[in-house]
């Protein structure tokens, strides 16, 4: 009969029952990371795998068995994927707790709203979104950047859904992506932004420091050297023309930077995306004119499915992802989503960021075909009618962008 392995804990039985008995008491998402502060990280992660994650332990590992193998690991010197296991964990903890996780963000808007103003808060718009606030913040820097600790944090406010973003300082800031479903982009634009920057005229972001998860957060997140600029709007532009010849040489230098090696990046075909989109559309009846905007998307799935060669893509080509400073484009932001694909992916900037003078402009300096052209016409309504009825009351401003696309495909049929 083969032996029994036994494992020697990290923490002491003591010690994990007082961890236990401040995690049990927990009511919200913040009272839990509150009891893993208090207790030690490893003596939370172990917590987390005990009493947290009964039912939804890694890869159907009953609790003593997850909170065991990551032991085992440890002694090993493994602590990479002993982590793995506990951030498994800590990630199925938080999105489960059913208390103050989120799912209720309507009636959370007020409490947001507060905790904005008073502690630097990052508004939750998704259902087990963790908690953001400047707090966590100066304590991710305290334990991996301690240089950077005393330089002066501030909220960014802005409409972007996928990352937090604080300001650090004068000359950098800090983005910390709110889902576990979007940790990997901080990896993406980490790999191939210094590859892509000497291809391209205008500023990128440029990657300073890497920071990796931890019992308080964890997702990977970075720092950033700052742009100076605003959120693009067409007052702050000069010529509308201009920018938009712009950022169609920006689309072309993207294109020539070499693909070996890159991921994947865009969307589903259109035609996967039919139902959803339908859906949406019928749920935005209120704001938008439905029946101008199913004709939009019909036309969209009568053009072939593309199947030619793959380019370079941003693939997230909205007004707030370009930046304006002395009435002139100057950066393009956020590469969360950067890969190769369907071309069409950027020509949603047509209609997301130009009003008619610009859009014919970047159509003729980007020799953009009709198929194409109907392509990007179709990603683009599915982006708008997807953000509509998700994003009222977390990101209004979001909305309203989002029903001047549709306008302006519809206009523009």
């Amino acid at each position: 009969m083969a032996q029994e392995k036994s494992y020697t804990p990290v923490a002491s039985y003591d010690q994990l029952k007082e961890a236990e008995t401040a995690i049990n008491n927990a009511t919200t998402v913040d009272d839990i990371r509150e009891a893993t502060r208090q207790h030690g990280s490893k003596v939370g992660y172990k917590a987390f795998c005990y009493l947290l994650t009964g039912k939804m332990t890694p890869e159907g590992m009953k609790p003593e068995e997850a909170a065991a193998s990551a032991a085992a690991l440890e002694a090993k010197g493994q602590d990479e994927a002993a982590q793995e296991i506990y951030m498994t964990a800590w990630n199925q903890a938080c999105s489960t707790h059913t208390v103050n996780d989120g799912a209720n963000l309507r009636e959370e808007k007020e409490d947001n709203q507060q905790q904005t103003a008073v502690n630097g808060t990052q508004v939750r718009m998704h259902q087990g979104e963790i908690e953001i606030d400047i707090a966590l913040v100066r304590q991710l820097l305290t334990e991996q950047f301690p240089h950077l600790v005393e330089k002066t944090i501030t909220l960014v406010q802005s409409t972007g859904t996928v990352n937090a973003i604080y300001r650090l300082g004068d000359d950098l800031y800090v983005r910390l992506p709110r889902l576990a479903k979007w940790a990997d982009s901080v990896n993406r634009e980490w790999q191939w932004l210094p590859r892509i920057a000497p291809h391209v005229s205008l500023t990128i972001p440029q990657p300073v420091a890497r920071g990796k998860p931890t019992i308080f957060y964890p997702y990977p997140w970075a720092i950033y050297r700052w742009i100076e600029g605003a959120s693009y709007q067409d007052d702050l532009i000069s010529n509308e023309r201009q920018a938009a010849h712009d950022l169609a040489n920006f689309i072309l230098e993207l294109r020539r930077v070499n693909m070996q090696g890159a991921p994947h990046g865009g969307r589903a075909p259109l035609p996967e995306l039919d139902t959803v989109t339908r859906s949406a559309i019928k749920a935005s009846h209120e704001v938008i004119d439905t029946v101008a905007a199913l004709e939009v998307w019909t036309r969209a799935l009568q053009v072939p499915a593309w199947n030619g060669k793959p380019v370079w893509i941003h693939g997230d080509l909205l007004k707030s992802n370009l930046l304006v400073h002395a009435g002139q484009l100057c950066a393009v932001i956020d590469f969360g989503g950067v890969g190769i694909g369907d071309p069409a992916a950027d020509i949603v900037a047509a209609w997301a960021v130009f009003n008619q003078e610009g859009r014919d402009v970047f159509r003729q300096a980007l020799g953009v075909d009709d198929d194409t052209w109907y392509r990007a016409r179709g990603y683009a309504l599915h982006q708008s009618v997807l953000i509509i009825p998700y994003y009222p009351e977390t990101n209004p401003h979001f909305v309203t962008m989002a029903k001047r696309i549709v306008n302006e495909l519809i206009a523009t049929r």
